[in-house]
């Protein structure tokens, strides 16, 4: 079955499923609460921490298959509801971002770069690609996202 979207809901279901497998490993290191957030031309999945100002979040594109990871400044414990900036000050700032900035230090995120260049064609296979490397990178680099934003606060 096909949705608005153009693409397979059960391929929708697949990369859904996919994005909850690899990052449940949030929730034993504090990000105890988790919303998901769906519509035809994305997929969102926010994982919150009842005792940090930040939550992790991994957006799906459909339409472009692709997949994007922020690190996102919490509001009073919830979600801001600005996207890139709330009430004057940036909220959400990409995973790569903070690598390429110098921030956060590990020369393996540059391999989300190579996915994209490589997985040039439209197909889960770049979503499974990207995923499986983003929670790579997060497992290795989680106490250090943590870290800057505590400090950032």
């Amino acid at each position: 079955m096909i949705d608005s979207g153009g693409i397979l809901m059960d391929k929708k279901e697949k990369i859904k499923n996919l994005i909850i497998e690899n990052t449940s490993f949030l929730k034993e290191v504090g990000y105890d609460n988790f919303i998901e957030k769906s519509d035809v031309w994305d997929y969102t999945l926010s994982y919150i921490s009842s005792n940090r100002d930040h939550a992790i979040e991994f957006e799906v594109d459909y339409r472009d298959l692709d997949v994007f990871v922020l690190v996102t400044v919490l509001e009073d414990g919830k979600l801001p509801s600005g996207y890139y900036m709330n009430k004057g000050k940036q909220v959400r700032t990409h995973l790569e971002k903070l690598f390429e900035s110098g921030k956060i230090m590990d020369e393996e995120w540059t391999r989300i770069i190579d996915i994209r260049k490589e997985q040039k064609d439209k197909n889960e296979r770049k979503i499974i690609a990207l995923m499986n490397e983003y929670s790579t990178i997060l497992k290795k680099n989680i106490n250090n996202i943590q870290k800057l934003c505590s400090n950032e606060e």
